[in-house]
């Protein structure tokens, strides 16, 4: 990658817009942001231009302002170099709810090695994220203390449980979310 990428955020509000720090650039062309509704088939939705070469940091944002509510979207930014080299970020997921709390899921899918990052703006509170397996068992549950308002990360470590599909959600019940794990 010829970039030290910062942070990669999706905000919810109406529709994604999402913000991306870069700590340096080297050789940087532009962005593309893709979405898709399955993981898999990914369309460009915006062009974001890139700084060329800097040891600044620099910050973007764009939006996507055709997403509607109950539908898992899946989001990837494509760097491109001036020379047309190509490099993919993670993939995040993200969700409009119809009320509730909104939130960040990553990455989705997920390798059984690597934590599950869940990203979301909450109030001061003890919040509780449960896992339930394709039965409807809870087979995992973690307790987040929050201690101020704002942009809120919680890191579950999903190796514990085998290669399946399973349902996040949080304990109010008004964020629910499919996560899948692979080997």
């Amino acid at each position: 990658m010829t970039l030290k990428l910062r942070s990669y955020h999706l905000i919810h509000l109406f529709r994604f817009r999402g913000v991306l720090q870069t700590a340096s650039e080297l050789n940087n062309s532009h962005f593309e942001l893709e979405r898709s509704e399955d993981a898999k088939a990914f369309k460009p939705i915006a062009t974001i231009k890139g700084q060329g070469t800097t040891l600044e940091t620099s910050e973007y944002t764009f939006a996507d302002e055709e997403v509607i509510g109950d539908v898992v979207y899946y989001y990837r930014l494509k760097q491109v170099d001036i020379d047309g080299t190509v490099d993919y970020s993670d993939i995040r997921s993200a969700k409009l709810n119809k009320g509730g709390k909104e939130w960040n899921i990553y990455p989705n899918p997920i390798g059984k090695e690597q934590n599950l990052q869940i990203e979301f703006y909450g109030e001061a509170a003890r919040t509780d994220f449960f896992v339930l397996d394709a039965l409807g068992r809870r087979v995992l549950q973690v307790t987040q203390d929050i201690t101020s308002k704002g942009w809120q990360q919680v890191s579950i470590d999903i190796s514990s449980l085998p290669v399946g599909t399973y349902l996040l959600f949080d304990e109010q019940g008004n964020s629910k979310q499919f996560i899948k794990i692979e080997e």
